[in-house]
């Protein structure tokens, strides 16, 4: 094989490699972000029902 054939080989790996661990990395960031977005969403209902909670024994007092 002549030195451009192995350059183009080796760039060709390279690349694929690169893309490879970007999708990765997104499919890792991505479910952080779901899990994280979710973690928020459960405090905010809990906080909710504690502010309901607090207005009904309120109301009963």
């Amino acid at each position: 094989m002549s030195l451009g054939r192995n350059l183009g080989f080796l760039a060709a790996i390279t690349v694929i490699l690169i893309l490879l661990v970007l999708s990765v990395l997104q499919i890792h960031w991505g479910n952080t972000l779901v899990i994280n977005q979710a973690a928020n969403r459960v405090g905010q209902n809990i906080h909710s029902a504690w502010l309901v909670g607090q207005d009904n024994r309120i109301d009963r007092d």
